[in-house]
């Protein structure tokens, strides 16, 4: 129970990019609460609250998968077991891209019923706005996943810059965003902020998982020393 002060740096430093992810949250809905009665109305506020609940329902569950599959991520990378690794990245990333494109289907097939579900049928005009939200504030949902489970990836493998860069990325990119798209689309310009933030993103997040894996691809496992013959 002794504190070894040397090792929290880089303990804390690990970390930091969970706690990014965490303020991005917050400020995501603050930014979109503001921008929202900017330009739009109170019904637009509620709508995107629908939005905000179903992403959040659909983050929820991939984080269950997300910080499951962490500690075998971390265990694998820490033995050099680069063919569990490389098992487990693809297994992931699979689930996660298929889940987020159920989810992507669902609301955009059927976002009327989608929407339903929070608002009831009786407010014609919450309604259209819920539907709103949900169809132009989630249209890159499926890439949301893949961003939020590579980054946790990439931190369990002990690539912590690199997962720091993509956390403080999506802060940085969504600020001017958030400010410039409603200029020219008003209230659909606030709501398509975050994908297109999430777009934005996509290409060097793939890029670093790309490397990661062909780096595991060319890499050798460590040799292991034959067991003496008289035992």
């Amino acid at each position: 129970l002794v504190p070894n002060f040397p090792a929290m740096p880089n303990l804390l430093f690990t970390g930091l990019p969970s706690l990014i992810a965490q303020f991005n949250l917050g400020l995501l809905l603050l930014l979109h609460n503001s921008q929202l009665m900017a330009y739009g109305a109170i019904k637009d506020l509620a709508g995107y609250t629908v939005a905000g609940y179903t992403d959040a329902i659909f983050i929820v569950i991939l984080q269950g998968l997300a910080f499951g599959i962490q500690p075998l991520v971390s265990q694998a990378a820490g033995a050099k077991r680069y063919r569990d690794l490389k098992f487990l990245m693809e297994m992931g990333l699979k689930i996660t891209l298929v889940y987020g494109m159920a989810v992507w289907l669902l609301i955009q097939l059927l976002p009327r019923q989608v929407a339903m579900l929070y608002t009831g049928g009786q407010d014609a005009e919450l309604l259209a706005a819920a539907v709103s939200s949900l169809t132009l504030n989630l249209a890159a949902i499926p890439l949301e996943g893949i961003i939020m489970f590579g980054i946790v990836l990439l931190q369990s493998m002990a690539r912590t810059r690199q997962a720091l860069v993509i956390s403080a990325a999506k802060t940085t990119l969504l600020l001017p965003l958030i400010f410039l798209l409603p200029l020219w689309w008003g209230r659909d310009g606030v709501l398509l902020a975050q994908p297109a933030t999430v777009l934005l993103l996509t290409p060097p997040l793939c890029w670093l998982l790309w490397r990661e894996w062909r780096r595991l691809a060319q890499a050798r496992p460590p040799a292991t020393r034959a067991a003496p013959w008289y035992r």
